[in-house]
């Protein structure tokens, strides 16, 4: 977790249900490196265009940690709408997006995730007929960490020795 934390790498945690994956994944922020003075000002921007508030108690310059629900929308997860507003990708900027349960999630918003990480911007899908020319990210190259968590199984526990 240092490693990442560190060098900002992503990461796919794997275990049973119970063995502290969530736990690890809310710890991240902490061990990550304090966010610089252009930092914390880029997350305070995101969250003031977003119309948010922080977690209560989380210091302004503290990094974000964004866990969406596993039913949570594309334009959820990326962005847009009708009335465009930031998705949880750009509020996680300069922090960490966790998504727990990893293939509870629809496809759709699996492959909108896949396809932004492999891209240093994207534009923001805004309303019909055409995209608006904002970036996704906060007027640079996407700086959070995403982390993911799975079970090894659907039930998260494995079964029995000698059992099938």
């Amino acid at each position: 977790m240092e490693v990442a934390a560190a060098g900002h790498h992503h990461l796919l945690l794997n275990g049973p249900a119970g063995s502290g994956k969530s736990l690890m994944a809310k710890c991240l922020p902490g061990i990550m490196p304090a966010p610089s003075f252009e930092e914390a000002m880029e997350i305070a921007k995101v969250y003031s265009v977003a119309g948010v508030s922080r977690e209560p108690g989380q210091p302004l310059g503290a990094r974000p940690f964004r866990s969406p629900h596993h039913s949570i929308s594309d334009a959820g997860l990326v962005g847009g709408g009708t009335v465009p507003k930031p998705g949880e990708i750009t509020l996680s900027h300069n922090g960490v997006l966790f998504l727990d349960e990893l293939p509870e999630f629809r496809r759709s918003v699996l492959e909108v995730l896949r396809q932004l990480l492999k891209k240093v911007s994207s534009p923001w899908p805004g309303p019909t007929p055409s995209h608006l020319p904002m970036p996704v990210y906060a007027g640079r190259r996407h700086e959070s960490l995403s982390l993911a968590a799975i079970s090894p199984i659907r039930t998260g526990s494995a079964p029995a020795p000698g059992k099938n």
